[in-house]
C-alpha cells in the first residue's frame, strides 16, 4: 500500500512538472508550429484577411486585431464574399494557420473594442489574442485548477505535498499569466487562490506539519554538526578558559 502511494506521489510530481512546463513555456511552441503557416501559399481569402482595416495595403504587426481574423466579427462578411461552404471549411483553416504563428489571432469579439479604441492594438494583440502555444498553456492551467478542485473536494489539501504543489502552481500561473499576457492562465491562478482560500484550514494543517518537520530536521542536522567529539573539544576549551 505504501509503495502504491509512493508511486502515485512520483506520478503526481511528474504530472505537475509537465503541467507547469506547458504553462510557462507553451507559448514558445509557436516557433515550431509556425511552419504550418509557412507551408501553405496565400489564398484569395488569406490575402483579404490580411488587408488593413482601411482596405489600403497591409497592416502592421497587430493588423489581425482590426480585420479578417476575429472569427465572430468577420464570419458574416466571409459568407458574403466567399460563400457559406468556404466560410465553414476554409475560413476556420485560415484562422488555424495564423494561430500557429507567434502573433496568433484575436479572441472572438476582440475586433470591435480594438477598432473603437476601447483598448490599444498592443493590448488586443497580446492579452486579447491567442496562439497554439498560449492555448496549450491555458489548457494545462485549466486542467491544473480542476485537479486542485478535486483535491480540495477530497480533503487532500491537508497533505503537505499537495499543499506545496498547489502553492507552486499558483505562483507559476500568476507569473506566467502576466509574463506571457495570457488571461486564461492568469484567471486559472486566481481560481486556484480562491480554492485554497476556501480550504484554508486544510492548508494551514499541511503547512503546520511542514513546519514541524522542518524544525525536527533542523534538530537532527544540529546533532550531526555537533557530534560527541566536537562537544568534548568544546568542553575542554571551556575548562582551559576557566583555569586561566
Amino acid at each position: 500500500m505504501a509503495e502504491d502511494e509512493s508511486q502515485k506521489s512520483r506520478f503526481d510530481l511528474f504530472l505537475e512538472a509537465a503541467k507547469n512546463t506547458a504553462i510557462t513555456s507553451g507559448h514558445k511552441i509557436t516557433t515550431l508550429t509556425q511552419v504550418i503557416d509557412h507551408s501553405f501559399k496565400a489564398t484569395e481569402m488569406s490575402r483579404w484577411m490580411d488587408i488593413s482595416s482601411t482596405g489600403a495595403g497591409f497592416g502592421g504587426r497587430f493588423h489581425r486585431v482590426f480585420h479578417g481574423h476575429d472569427f465572430v466579427s468577420n464570419f458574416p462578411e466571409v459568407v458574403k464574399r466567399f460563400g457559406l461552404k468556404k466560410a465553414l471549411t476554409q475560413y476556420p483553416f485560415e484562422i488555424f494557420k495564423d494561430a500557429s504563428t507567434p502573433d496568433g489571432v484575436p479572441l472572438p469579439g476582440m475586433q470591435t473594442p480594438a477598432k473603437n479604441n476601447v483598448i490599444t492594438p498592443k493590448q488586443a494583440g497580446t492579452w486579447g489574442s491567442q496562439n497554439l502555444g498560449k492555448a496549450l498553456g491555458g489548457a494545462a492551467a485549466i486542467y491544473g485548477s480542476y485537479s486542485l478542485y478535486k483535491n480540495a473536494e477530497n480533503g487532500d489539501l491537508v497533505r503537505p505535498s499537495v499543499a506545496i504543489l498547489a502553492t507552486v502552481g499558483v505562483v507559476t500561473k500568476v507569473t506566467a499569466g502576466v509574463v506571457t499576457a495570457n488571461p486564461v492562465i492568469l484567471a486559472s491562478g486566481v481560481a486556484d487562490v480562491a480554492i485554497m482560500t476556501k480550504n484554508k484550514e486544510h492548508v494551514k494543517i499541511a503547512f503546520n506539519e511542514i513546519s514541524v518537520a522542518v524544525v525536527a530536521q533542523g534538530e537532527r542536522v544540529k546533532e550531526k554538526l555537533l557530534p560527541d567529539g566536537l562537544a568534548a573539544l568544546t568542553n575542554y576549551n571551556l575548562r582551559l578558559f576557566d583555569s586561566e
